[in-house]
């Protein structure tokens, strides 16, 4: 009798759990390696960073970044494999390990297969970071779904309460202001290893203040907090206490805060709250209009100072009154230019085409100057920068620059830029084998990068030109990937 040949059909939910848990371990080792490489989001690192360690040529822009673009695409492990049947997601959720992460949609259409509960449960007691994240794109207020976000935040952050003692990162990015959780209202633990405390939203609703005045909860007054990103409505409440007993703070991004009949500080005010933060070195204000006049002289710390869509006159007024000996960057977005202190790196980022970087910029005495995605760029600026003052024996304007980055810029000359080159070096003896390490710089300039500019495309011969000039160059034309 012949032998029979039972064939059995595999599975995925055939696999043996001890099988499919190797196989988990790869996957999550995978995604570690892919952060590190191509430098994703991570919560419990600072989600506003771009120019905090100095300039870098593979830097991008910050405004124009969305770190948490995988963690919103629904592909990110554990979640997706959790989503493929019931047995996998059981086989995962017994592995603490995995839930490190908790990432919670607000206006995703298809639900996943376990709730906010579970994602929490399964990491037991070990240290998590939480992203409370809308996955669409900004939409105008008046939106009903606009009641449905508030609701299902609270909900969240009130899943949250018995969990804020092993929180190392919270980040909640809603479209609404008023949908934010307010710290004092609604945080109710003791938080004591929370690092990073994130607070975005994409509208100021101009939701009312209440008139209850939050007393601040003394648990919130020793943590381990590092970064803080504080939206307008929670400003008013925690500015004079709870804001200044952070004092491990390190970076502090203030966002979205307009001044209304009921809801008003004055820029003194925050002032002198940050003169009280020991550790603080970055500091952002992102479209913050407050009220100002002051007479009072303050000290701060500050390393580095980001503006994004901040009026000329607050800016101004900041470096009217701060005293900031330790400030080495400023970086300037979609703003009209203030007068610009002398400071070692400037970033000017998608500035108004209506305010020419000339006039500002010609006696500024920084040696590392950043230019992007600025409209009013062009061969004027290039003029400047080849040209002597009249009243200062001959010096060249921006008489220190040595590290020049143009990224995404209008249409220049590549004639103006190599005669540019050309001119500040002339002091250089390329006859030395050893100018690279030896020349001085600045006036010459001793790195250039030239990234997805609309400049003539260079030839191997213009490369060789300008690698022959500058110790550094560095080129990718428009059809050019980012790195």
């Amino acid at each position: 009798m012949a032998n029979e040949t039972t064939t059995r059909t595999t599975t995925i939910e055939s696999l043996p759990a001890e099988l499919l848990a190797l196989v988990f371990d790869f996957c999550s080792e995978l995604k570690h390696l892919d952060k590190i490489k191509h430098k994703k989001a991570q919560l419990n690192e600072p989600p506003w960073h771009f120019i905090s360690k100095g300039l870098s040529p593979s830097q991008r822009f910050g405004s124009q970044v969305d770190r948490f673009k995988l963690l919103k695409s629904g592909v990110w492990f554990p979640y997706s494999h959790a989503s493929v049947c019931r047995y996998w997601m059981e086989v995962l959720s017994s592995s603490p390990r995995y839930w490190r992460t908790a990432i919670f949609h607000l206006d995703s259409e298809s639900k996943p297969p376990f709730d906010a509960a579970s994602v929490l449960s399964w990491s037991k007691d070990l240290t998590v970071d939480i992203a409370i994240i809308k996955k669409d794109a900004p939409r105008s207020p008046g939106n009903m779904d606009d009641i449905s976000e508030k609701q299902q935040v609270q909900a969240l952050v009130d899943l949250l309460t018995p969990h804020l003692h092993r929180c190392r990162s919270i980040h909640i990015d809603v479209h609404l202001n008023s949908s934010l959780p307010r710290i004092l209202r609604h945080f109710v633990g003791y938080p004591s290893i929370l690092e990073s405390l994130s607070l975005f939203c994409d509208f100021n609703d101009l939701s009312p203040r209440d008139e209850v005045l939050f007393p601040i909860r003394p648990e919130w007054g020793d943590t381990s907090l590092r970064s803080l990103v504080l939206d307008g409505r929670n400003l008013p409440d925690v500015c004079s206490g709870w804001l200044r007993s952070q004092r491990s703070l390190e970076q502090l991004v203030l966002l979205n805060y307009s001044v209304d009949a009921k809801n008003y500080i004055h820029l003194d005010h925050i002032l002198e709250t940050i003169q009280t933060l020991p550790n603080l070195l970055r500091l952002k204000f992102d479209k913050v209009f407050v009220l100002l006049g002051s007479s009072a002289v303050f000290t701060n710390q500050i390393q580095v100072l980001h503006f994004e869509e901040v009026e000329a006159l607050i800016m101004d007024e900041i470096f009217r009154t701060c005293t900031m000996n330790e400030l080495h960057t400023i970086h300037i977005t979609r703003c009209s230019l203030p007068f610009v202190p002398a400071v070692s790196k400037l970033v000017l980022e998608d500035i108004d085409p209506r305010d020419p970087l000339e006039p500002i910029l010609q006696e500024w005495e920084g040696s590392h100057l950043w230019i992007g995605r600025c409209r009013g760029f062009g061969d004027s600026f290039l003029d400047m920068l080849r040209t002597t003052s009249d009243w200062d024996d001959g010096e060249f304007h921006c008489p220190w620059v040595e590290t020049l980055y143009l990224a995404h810029l209008p249409r220049f000359s590549l004639k103006k830029l190599k005669k540019m080159i050309k001119l500040r070096s002339r002091s250089i003896n390329y006859d030395d084998p050893s100018w690279r390490t030896t020349a001085p710089f600045g006036p010459a300039i001793r790195e250039l990068h030239v990234i997805r500019c609309d400049v003539a495309e260079l030839t191997e011969k213009d490369m060789e030109w300008f690698r022959a000039r500058v110790v550094t160059f560095r080129y990718l034309k428009q059809a050019d990937p980012e790195l």
